[in-house]
């Protein structure tokens, strides 16, 4: 089972409306590999708006769904741990006789069985409810959507293979993301004030992703670009994860004219779980043509070129989600 089938599943009872996309309404968890408990990082802006949580018992075949109507938590920060200024932490524990506490270490101990807390089998069968009083018991109401429409440029895609990866990875990601935050916290100790940055899984992912995506084939590093599609396409993939300050500006461009430049940028952009926040497919020459290089100026010398995302101006581009 996996989020986009369990979301299906309760969208299909007309129970509410699930949108399962990085973006959506929907934040998941299996049970930790190591750790009887589901662990989830959740961005605060979900807390804005009605959202949902599906706990996944791969083992008994069950799921659990828990509906958090807006505003339940007035100060998430207050109820749970913060890790930064957009996400707290949860660790809701698995087993009996603190199943569905939070026992993340910086809580409060919430206990979600506060909420009304749905099973349901892999089967698709509802099996029943439970909720006892607390904050807020009224039953969920599916939460109102806006038709956003958009126009996109045209590319062949293909969402299912890049869908079946993102799934597969998702919750070992959620283990080695939190494993990574615990490594740099303990490392940041003894790095004087450096800044430690880099993450080669990161690159890795984006070129992969883009790959897949866009039914492609890898190229060495001989190259500009880092994939080839069959129609002919030679594109540069640049991936950022996270919400830093930079996550919108792309790594060295070495070069932006000549015939051995690609004929398209890939943006890839990942959530701090790894999971894809978005995409943008630019053609090259119209990224030249508006002057959306930037010089990468050292010492006076023109040492490379970076590109500027801006996610208003570039809402076109998106591939995915």
């Amino acid at each position: 089972m996996n989020k986009r089938e369990a979301s299906a599943i309760i969208n299909r009872k007309g129970l509410a409306d699930l949108n399962p996309s990085n973006n959506g309404n929907v934040s998941w968890a299996n049970i930790n590999a190591s750790k009887d408990v589901w662990w989830i990082d959740i961005p605060i802006k979900k807390f804005f708006h009605d959202f949902h949580l599906i706990l996944n018992d791969e083992k008994n075949r069950i799921f659990y769904w828990i509906f958090i109507p807006s505003g339940t938590f007035e100060d998430p920060y207050r109820t749970f741990r913060k890790l930064r200024e957009d996400y707290i932490s949860v660790e809701l524990s698995s087993r009996e006789p603190n199943k569905f506490v939070d026992v993340k270490s910086g809580g409060t101990n919430f206990d979600f069985k506060q909420l009304q807390i749905t099973t349901i089998t892999h089967e698709d069968t509802l099996t029943h409810s439970t909720s006892r009083p607390g904050l807020r018991t009224e039953q969920p109401k599916p939460p109102q959507t806006t038709n956003n429409v958009r126009t996109r440029a045209t590319h062949s895609l293909n969402t299912e293979a890049c869908l079946s990866l993102e799934e597969k990875m998702e919750s070992l990601f959620q283990e080695l993301s939190g494993v990574q935050k615990e490594i740099h916290s303990e490392l940041i100790r003894y790095s004087d004030n450096k800044v430690l940055k880099g993450n080669e899984i990161v690159g890795w992912l984006g070129e992969i992703y883009g790959k897949l995506i866009l039914d492609g084939k890898m190229v060495d590093d001989s190259f500009e670009h880092d994939i080839e599609t069959p129609d002919g396409k030679r594109i540069s993939i640049k991936t950022r994860k996270g919400w830093n300050s930079g996550w919108k500006q792309t790594s060295a461009i070495p070069k932006i004219e000549g015939d051995d430049c690609p004929t398209h940028l890939l943006f890839v952009h990942l959530d701090d779980d790894y999971s894809i926040h978005g995409m943008w497919l630019f053609e090259w020459d119209y990224l030249l043509n508006n002057k959306r290089f930037s010089k990468h100026m050292v010492r006076g010398n023109l040492r490379s070129f970076i590109f500027h995302l801006n996610e208003q101006k570039d809402e076109r581009f998106i591939i995915y989600p």
